[in-house]
């Protein structure tokens, strides 16, 4: 089906993306520390994104969840960053 074939090519996406550390999903990874260099996110989004960490509305588990979601929903899409739409 049309939806298996996107998490297939969604899958082989990150465990390229991922094949030097220690993970092989947007979902286990960890740390922030590679994560951001990994999963191209545009600057809208990312301003967002810190805006939201550095005033207290989600913390560092949170933002780290929510990139990791938000790159596998642009994985779907077959999109090489993240936007808006993706958090």
């Amino acid at each position: 089906s049309e939806i298996r074939d996107r998490i297939n090519h969604a899958s082989k996406i990150q465990k390229i993306r991922f094949k030097d550390f220690d993970f092989q999903t947007n979902s286990s990874a960890k740390s922030i520390k590679n994560f951001l260099d990994l999963c191209s996110i545009n600057e809208d989004s990312l301003k967002f994104i810190n805006e939201l960490l550095n005033t207290g509305k989600i913390n560092q588990r949170t933002y780290i969840k929510t990139i990791g979601i938000s790159r596998t929903i642009a994985d779907l899409e077959k999109n090489n960053d993240i936007k808006m739409r993706n958090i």
